[in-house]
Parts: C-alpha cells; sequence; structure tokens
C-alpha cells in the first residue's frame, strides 16, 4: 500500500484567521471599541434580543451593528429602526464570518463614533464557532423550541462561547409529562386520562362540556403549596421564578393556560392578590395587576378559555382584621371598596361572566362588642355600590354571595343559602345577586350539599358552583378534590332540574399536603372532572327514569283533586277546611315515603 501523505490544510487557515483576529481585537481596544460576536440557529430570536437590548442601552451606548446573512436586508432594516447604525453583510453563500469579513464590515460601518459593535453571525451552529471574528465575547442564543440535546450535537459552539442565553422560555412546558388529557373511557389503566369526562358525548340533549363548564381556582391551583399551620409547603409553585416577583406573576399565568389547554378547562376563577403581588401602596398594586391582566389578555388571545369570576380578597389583609364591610374603620372600608372597583375593572376586562362576594371575616367572634345591624347595613351598602359601579363599565353578568357559616370568624353573617338569600332580599339586592354554593361550605354549616343547592334553586337564585368536597370528620374547610359520586350525582340532579347555571364548577380545591407534584395537580383535577361527570350520566338516568320525580309525583298527588287545588291556589279558607275535616271525623295515615325502596333504586343506577 503506497503511503498517503496528510496536509492539515484546516489549520493552517484557522492559524492565518486567528492572526488576523487577534489584530483586529488590538485595533478596536486602541480605539475604545468593544466588539461582541453574537450567534444562534436560524429562528432563535437574535434580532429580537438584539432589538430589545438596543432599546435599553442606546441612551448610555452609541451601538452600531453588523447583520451577516447569505441573501436578504430584512434585519438590518429591522435594526435601523431602533436607531443603532447598521448594515447588511451578505457573505456569498458562505455559511459564517472571518476575521477579515468581519474588518471589512467595521470598515463599511465606521467605527469613529461606535463604542459596541454587535456582530449578528450567520444562523448557524456549526461554522461560526470555528472562526475567531476579532470579537471581545461571543454570545449565544440557545431557544427552548430547539431542545436539550445541542450541547451533545454542537459542542464547539457551547465551548467557545462566553454567554449562552436561554431564549423563548415562554414556551417551555412546565407540564412535560402529559401532552394532552384525552377521554380513554372507563376501562382505561392511564391515570392521566379522563374515565368518564368525554366533552362531546350528549346528554339530554347538551354536550358533556356545555353541562359542565369546568374552571381552575387559580388561588389553589397556582398558589397552594401545601402550608399549613404546622408546616411550609411541601409543593413547588415556584415555575421557574422568585416569589413575589412580577415574572413568577406571569409564569403562574404561562403554567396555568399550559394547564388548562392539557386539560380542556374552558374556564379560570380568581382573586386579585392571586394575580400579582400586593404591595404596601395600593397605586402600585393596580398598576401591576393592569400589566398581569393585558399579559392574561395575550394568553387569552387565540385559546377558547375565558374568565368564570373575579373576586378581590378582602380577608387576608392584616386590615381586613375586623372585616372589610363589616370593620369598624371607615378607610378599612374605603380600602375594600378600591379593590373592589380593580377587581370588577379587571373581571370586565377579561369578559368574565360574574362577580364574586366571599364574606371571608363578614362576622364577628362575640356580640360583646358587635353592632350586627350597623355592619349588616354597611355590608349592602358597599355591595349595592358594587352592582352599580359594574352596571356602570358594562357588567352584565351575575353578583354572588358565596355563604360560609364559619372559619375564619366563629360566625359569618352569610352563614347559609337562606341566610344569604334573607340578606339579598331585605336589602333590596336580589335582582343582581345569586348564590355561589360549595360543597364543602355545605356540610360545615350542617347541610348537605344538595340541599343547599335545592335551597337556591327554589328562590331562583342558584347560580355558580365551587366543586369541592370536605372531610366530614373535621370541622373546618379542607377543599378537597371531590369524589363522592353520590354527593355529584344529587349535585348533577338539581343543576339539570334547575337548567343549567349561570356560572359554572369552579373546583376550589387543592391537593393534600402529602400530594405535592406537578403530576398530583393533573390527578387532583382529572378526578374532580370524572366525578361530576359520572355524576351528570347517573343524574340523567335518575330523571329519565323518574326514579325520584315519578315517587314525588305520586306523593303529593292528593293536592291534585279539586280540593288541592283550591288549596294551592289560595281559595281555601280556614273554616272551610275545619268543615271538612270534621265531616270526615277522622283522617288516614299519609302514604309511605319509600325512602329505602328509592335509595335502593339509586344504587342500582349508581353501582350497575
Amino acid at each position: 500500500m503506497k503511503d498517503v501523505r496528510v496536509i492539515e490544510v484546516k489549520k493552517s487557515v484557522f492559524e492565518s484567521n486567528d492572526e488576523r483576529a487577534a489584530l483586529l481585537r488590538k485595533d478596536l481596544k486602541d480605539k475604545g471599541v468593544f466588539l461582541l460576536n453574537l450567534m444562534s440557529s436560524p429562528g432563535a430570536g437574535k434580532t429580537t434580543t438584539l432589538t430589545r437590548t438596543i432599546e435599553q442601552l442606546k441612551d448610555d451606548l452609541r451601538i452600531g451593528v453588523m447583520e451577516a446573512d447569505i441573501d436578504s436586508d430584512v434585519d438590518a432594516i429591522t435594526i435601523a429602526e431602533t436607531g443603532a447604525k447598521a448594515i447588511q453583510l451578505h457573505t456569498g453563500g458562505m455559511c459564517h464570518l472571518d476575521a477579515d469579513m468581519t474588518r471589512q464590515g467595521i470598515d463599511e460601518l465606521d467605527d469613529s463614533d461606535i463604542d459596541l459593535v454587535v456582530l449578528e453571525n450567520v444562523g448557524n451552529l456549526v461554522c461560526p464557532a470555528e472562526f475567531d471574528t476579532g470579537a471581545v465575547k461571543n454570545v449565544m442564543i440557545l431557544s427552548v423550541p430547539e431542545g436539550d440535546d445541542k450541547p451533545l450535537k454542537y459542542p464547539l459552539m457551547f465551548s467557545v462561547c462566553d454567554v449562552v442565553l436561554i431564549n423563548k422560555i415562554d414556551v417551555m412546558e412546565y407540564f412535560d409529562f402529559v401532552k394532552k388529557v384525552n377521554y380513554e373511557g372507563e376501562q382505561s389503566s392511564n391515570p392521566l386520562a379522563f374515565k368518564f369526562y368525554d366533552p362531546d358525548r350528549v346528554i339530554l340533549g347538551k354536550k358533556m362540556s356545555e353541562h359542565l363548564p369546568f374552571a381552575m381556582a387559580w388561588w389553589h391551583n397556582l398558589g397552594a403549596s401545601g402550608a399549613d399551620m404546622f408546616g411550609v409547603g411541601t409543593a413547588d409553585k415556584s415555575f421557574g421564578a422568585a416569589p413575589g416577583t412580577m415574572e413568577h406573576a406571569k409564569a403562574k399565568v404561562d403554567a396555568g393556560f399550559e394547564f388548562m389547554q392539557k386539560l380542556g378547562i374552558k374556564y379560570f376563577c380568581f382573586h386579585d392578590v392571586d394575580l400579582v403581588p400586593e404591595d404596601k401602596d395600593i397605586n402600585v398594586t393596580n398598576a401591576r395587576l393592569d400589566e398581569i391582566s393585558d399579559y392574561i389578555l395575550e394568553k387569552m388571545n387565540g385559546t377558547d378559555i375565558k374568565c368564570l369570576w373575579g373576586t378581590a380578597n378582602m380577608f387576608g389583609n392584616p386590615r381586613f382584621m375586623n372585616g372589610a364591610g363589616s370593620t369598624n374603620d371607615v378607610n378599612v372600608y374605603c380600602f375594600a371598596a378600591a379593590q373592589i372597583k380593580k377587581a370588577l375593572d379587571i373581571t370586565v376586562k377579561l369578559g368574565g361572566r360574574g362577580y364574586v362576594f366571599w364574606g371571608g371575616r363578614e362576622g364577628y367572634e362575640t356580640l360583646l362588642n358587635t353592632d350586627v345591624k350597623f355592619e349588616q347595613e354597611n355590608i349592602a351598602s358597599l355591595m349595592r355600590m358594587a352592582v352599580e359601579y359594574g352596571r356602570s363599565i358594562g357588567f352584565e353578568g351575575d353578583f354572588y354571595i358565596e355563604p360560609k357559616p364559619k372559619e375564619p370568624m366563629t360566625h359569618q353573617y352569610d352563614f347559609d343559602a337562606a341566610t344569604a338569600i334573607g340578606f339579598l332580599r331585605q336589602y333590596g339586592l336580589d335582582k343582581d345577586f345569586k348564590l355561589n354554593i360549595e360543597a364543602n361550605h355545605a356540610t360545615l354549616a350542617g347541610h348537605t350539599f344538595q340541599h343547599e343547592l335545592r335551597i337556591s334553586a327554589i328562590n331562583g337564585m342558584l347560580g355558580s358552583i365551587d366543586a369541592n368536597q370536605g372531610n366530614l370528620l373535621l370541622g373546618w374547610d379542607t377543599d378537597e378534590f371531590p369524589f363522592d359520586v353520590y354527593s355529584a350525582t344529587m349535585c348533577m340532579y338539581e343543576v339539570l332540574k334547575n337548567g343549567g347555571l349561570t356560572g359554572g364548577f369552579n373546583f376550589d380545591a387543592k391537593n393534600r399536603r402529602t400530594s405535592n407534584t406537578a403530576e398530583d395537580m393533573f390527578y387532583g383535577y382529572i378526578l374532580g372532572m370524572d366525578t361530576f361527570a359520572l355524576g351528570l350520566i347517573k343524574a340523567a338516568e335518575i330523571i329519565e327514569s323518574k326514579t325520584v320525580d315519578g315517587f314525588i309525583e305520586e306523593k303529593y298527588a292528593s293536592f291534585n283533586s279539586e280540593l288541592g287545588q283550591k288549596i294551592r291556589s289560595g281559595e281555601a279558607t280556614l273554616s272551610q277546611l275545619s268543615e271538612l275535616a270534621c265531616e270526615k271525623k277522622s283522617c288516614e295515615t299519609p302514604c309511605s315515603g319509600r325512602q329505602e325502596k328509592i335509595q335502593g333504586e339509586i344504587n342500582r343506577i349508581l353501582f350497575k
């Protein structure tokens, strides 16, 4: 075999370029010009990042930019619009710039009145890394959509760069373990799939998704870390940003919208201070709310996600220690009004269907230091002002009261549905308000969830639902994801009989402290959505079979008689009824309630 001579041409070429690069670097240093070489793949965001940088630095530095491309002058025109000096370099088909090309560009740019020159190199992760351009520093942009394998594929690029900028983090998935939660049916063993929630399935003439407008609770899902009075949180809800910052607020928006889209949830609910960190100065807080609501609107555009309802947190801040509407301090009352006004502004801005009043601290610990009449009148006045303002800015939805009997106060003025309805009627608010019923609050009041729904419905005030459940062994609000199919079935029975809701089903529920991973967030919502979907299916069967309605008709059948109709219409008098009773002399026992029979039939429907 003949000997083959190997000549390291590349080496000599690189050595020559390195010499010219070193000379260029010295010349620029003598002139006080800093040359930065910016590299990346095509489309990684070099030009956009550069324009934003120029906007920040143009008042302090004289900036020139050399745009290198095989063809076109699009990027140079974009840079020139910032006010910076810009020239376009065409490489004649080459996929990089070397030191001589860079010098030619600088000569044409004229560096006599420039402090900083940025060379935006050709979009390429190979060749630009091989040639020293004479730059003082090399910067590379890596965009999230490119994936995490680029350092393995193009090691030289990452070794020659002094700085690597991670770009387009807004498209980075927070929940990369699932692409989309789909309906797979009850036989599926996939924990990240719906077993019963089939959004397109038609139940009683409507799609399941129409019967069940589910909403994400911003505070629990994006904020609750599992902290309690006995310990700090166990779940990381930072979403890659420092808590208490606007960056964190925006990260929660990004994570929340990804979460909703992957679950097929169409609505969200919020408190004002869920969205942004609250400042001591309410004007600063309001400015932050304007900024974040703009950001949320951007996210909403191009999606079918909407706001179900908004509200103001008027219980967390120390100023609300004695309530908001029920406060003893007129200045606190003013701050409550200001929060409500801003929360209404944002609700309208985001197209919210409703606005909620939850009297978290509207109540008392003892009557010994409380003027109940005074406090209730002030609460009503605040609510009346909210209605007037809301209507003036175009809010056409329902206002809601959310009943709760206790916690944090010993006794709260919105104790249960009946109490809240009485309050609304007493103060003339019943035309604008409906009720937002929460399952856990119902049980804390000593009622069933179904009872509170029924009382609201028969008074024409069933508006929206906070879908959760409580632990009946505990005397506080545990906000668990619902899994009680019987309760969900009876809930959906009431909703169907009511003709639906003006609001929706907000999952005011949080994962248990011991369920602290991102996957658990999905498991909680899948559980809740499946539970209510199954409840809807079973409730429809109960209605269609007339298991309940048929018996109720039979139970009250005697009032269909002529006498019964007179009683129902108000035509009968006490004397007439007494006379009839005396004529009959005795009265038989009413028909059996058949409670156990009906319960057995419901079990048959539930578990067949």
